[in-house]
């Protein structure tokens, strides 16, 4: 049975709006708060605390130096006639209580078009934001701008699955997003979102795509939190209903709410289903409680999988080489040698940049990827 230590509990009540007795603990909270980039959240309780009043400050300065950056870089690819709509970020935190006090530090905007990406890094350099020299993802362009600010150039809403059935599914999807698009008024300032049903699917993208390489922080369940409970009208909730049916992932939805309807404060039980335990949900919430922000607070741990059987390790180290070499990787017949490559960087990182092993990696993957078979990833 999943125990959760006395700060996680803390931390859960205060997070769900509810006083605690044990003020001596309040430091232990703060640090694990911290860790999840959450700790502004806390100033409702701790407002007297200076550690917690500084973050809250420079959270809430932030937020408004990049509501109006996003706007100005927004127009400038307008102007360019590059359309754009904003991922994550201002369009989740109106939803909160006080939407300043969500950390956000940087700018996500989805390429309605993904051909205009060459067009899109020209028109921001030309306005002093350079492609940034290392590269982490091949589904977005990172750059940043003199001010320090990054700003990710979408090209689709998440990687690669490891499933080429999913990843047709998700190019037909992008063709889409365009006739899904509407303006939310946020301090009389107008941004282009996606609509409820399509943004509440990409939040679920989101966070499968960090779940399944090293997992995530509190922030994100607490954005689906909020973001759920503001309401949804029935015919956007339907579009969602229908986008998870046909990608497998009414499962993982589930599991995401039940975590969060259990512990969190979430208010719409039809969100959590049939097909999830309430144990598999806390194992799953203790998985995010031992994360950062995003996610590899243990530095083994790495990735979860589709399951535990050989194959699945197979299949997700033949995904990681796509990952890893996307151009290189579509022609089959150099496969032999790019495992090779992609099995030396991968034990070369375990050994100077995490500084653990192989057979550590492999146990966390195993024992993140154990309630996998329960969720029914990808299967309708």
């Amino acid at each position: 049975m999943v125990k959760f230590s006395k700060d996680e509990k803390n931390l859960l009540s205060l997070l769900r709006g509810e006083a605690i007795a044990e003020e001596s603990s309040f430091e232990m909270i703060k640090q694990l708060a911290n860790r999840h980039a959450i700790m502004p959240l806390l100033g409702d309780i701790l407002w007297k605390d200076q550690d917690v009043y500084r973050i809250s400050m420079r959270t809430i300065s932030q937020y408004y130096h990049l509501l109006f950056k996003t706007k100005y870089y927004v127009g400038l690819l307008r102007e360019s006639g590059i359309e754009t709509v904003i991922l994550k970020g201002f369009p989740v935190a109106q939803y909160y209580p006080i939407p300043q006090l969500r950390k956000s530090g940087d700018i996500d905007l989805l390429l309605l078009n993904p051909g205009d990406i060459d067009r899109a890094v020209e028109v921001l350099e030309q306005h002093g934001v350079r492609r940034m020299s290392t590269q982490h993802a091949n589904y977005h362009v990172a750059m940043i701008s003199d001010e320090q600010i990054e700003i990710e150039l979408h090209l689709s809403m998440t990687e690669e699955l490891d499933s080429v059935r999913m990843n047709h599914k998700l190019s037909k999807l992008q063709g889409e997003l365009k006739n899904h698009v509407v303006q939310v008024e946020i301090l009389e300032n107008s941004f282009p979102v996606l609509s409820p049903g399509y943004q509440a699917f990409s939040l679920l993208l989101h966070m499968l795509h960090h779940f399944m390489r090293s997992g995530f922080g509190l922030k994100l369940l607490l954005d689906w939190t909020y973001f759920w409970n503001h309401g949804m009208e029935k015919s956007e909730r339907k579009i969602y209903r229908r986008l998870i049916r046909e990608f497998g992932l009414s499962g993982f939805s589930e599991m995401i709410s039940s975590a969060c309807f259990f512990e969190l404060g979430l208010d719409d039980s039809s969100l959590i289903g049939t097909r999830v335990s309430e144990e598999t949900a806390r194992q799953f919430l203790k998985d995010v409680l031992s994360s950062h922000e995003f996610g590899g607070m243990e530095d083994h741990q790495m990735v979860a999988m589709r399951g535990t059987r050989l194959w699945d390790y197979i299949r997700e180290f033949h995904h990681q080489m796509h990952i890893n070499y996307p151009r290189a990787g579509a022609v089959f017949i150099i496969w032999p040698v790019l495992w090779i490559m992609t099995y030396i960087r991968f034990s070369v990182n375990n050994h100077t940049v995490r500084s653990t092993s192989l057979f550590k990696v492999l146990k966390s993957a195993r024992e993140r990827s154990s309630y996998l078979d329960e969720i029914q990833l990808f299967r309708r």
